[in-house]
């Protein structure tokens, strides 16, 4: 014998609700899983590492550590990554924070012994000129530049500030470079997490 109507709604109905019970917590977790992969906005930063990170938004009027005050660093600073964006000053963790050795990385305001600022651009190296029916298109050659600004948490003031330039980008292609419509400068290597390291070492690690 078949199933009455009732029961086949009945079934559906526990369908439904065993779908809903699984899905549910599904969907909470997918979306946690999201949110927590979204970069942290300049206030959750401070919230987690202190209102010093704030200072990567105006190094240039940071007053800098007198040599007088600075001391040979006898053991292991914990910093954290802060990226200041050039067009809008906002502040974000940068992905390096992720490759520290765990006895260099912060984990949170109380741990934070220096801040490292970093603001990433272009430099303008060459050009590349291409025929574009009756006129002519330009492409930009550049490379990464980035300027570093280490800071002491407890004195909030800089003790270092660098500059590292990356590699200059390929020759001119043949044709106009496009993507999906658009002219892209040519750019050269991103800086690496390496070049970096080697840096600020000296700041960050006691040296023997």
């Amino acid at each position: 014998m078949g199933y009455s109507y009732r029961s086949r709604q009945e079934n559906r109905k526990t369908m439904l609700m065993i779908g809903l019970g699984f899905g549910v917590p599904a969907f909470l977790l997918i979306m946690y899983l999201f949110v927590s992969q979204l970069p942290m906005s300049s206030k959750q930063l401070a919230r987690k590492y202190g209102d010093e990170v704030y200072l990567c938004q105006d190094v240039i009027g940071l007053q800098p550590m007198p040599l007088s005050e600075k001391k040979p660093v006898d053991e292991i600073r914990r910093i954290v990554f802060v990226e200041a964006d050039l067009d809008t000053n906002a502040l974000t963790l940068h992905d390096w924070q992720q490759q520290l050795p765990p006895e260099w990385a912060a984990n949170g305001e109380d741990e934070v012994d220096a801040i490292v600022c970093l603001r990433f651009a272009y430099m303008t190296v060459g050009e590349c000129s291409y025929s574009v029916g009756l006129g002519t298109d330009v492409v930009q050659r550049q490379r990464q530049r980035l300027e570093i600004t280490i800071i002491d948490a407890e004195s909030e003031k800089s003790i270092r500030y660098d500059q590292i330039n990356g590699a200059d980008p390929g020759p001119c292609p043949d044709t106009m470079p496009s993507i999906g419509g658009s002219v892209p400068n040519i750019q050269g290597p991103d800086i690496s997490y390496e070049e970096v390291v080697s840096e600020i070492m000296r700041y960050i690690v006691p040296v023997d």
